[in-house]
């Protein structure tokens, strides 16, 4: 007969996980020549692009991305100078 070993719901996860960021990180090599974007990579990118567009707030991104607390949000929005500098035009207007 047949034998099958069962697996955790944690170590399904960690296959699929696996297979996924295997699966990016081949398509961006495929795509632009540079390996190395993850799922994780994806959320930040995410978060990045999200809390730019007008009406964003942190604690909507912070919603999106399921964190419990607000600093951890922080540590996944990444803007450059420029971004930084429009906002606070946008503001001071």
């Amino acid at each position: 007969g047949y034998s099958f070993e069962i697996i955790t719901q944690e170590q399904a996860e960690e296959i699929a996980y696996q297979f996924s960021s295997s699966t990016i990180s081949v398509m961006t090599l495929l795509a632009h020549g540079k390996p190395g974007l993850t799922p994780h990579g994806l959320r930040h990118s995410f978060a990045s692009k999200y809390i730019e567009t007008p009406d964003s707030t942190l604690p909507s991104l912070q919603t999106q991305l399921g964190h419990s607390a607000i600093t951890t949000t922080q540590t996944y929005t990444h803007t450059s100078e420029e971004q930084q500098k429009a906002a606070v035009d946008r503001v001071t207007r």
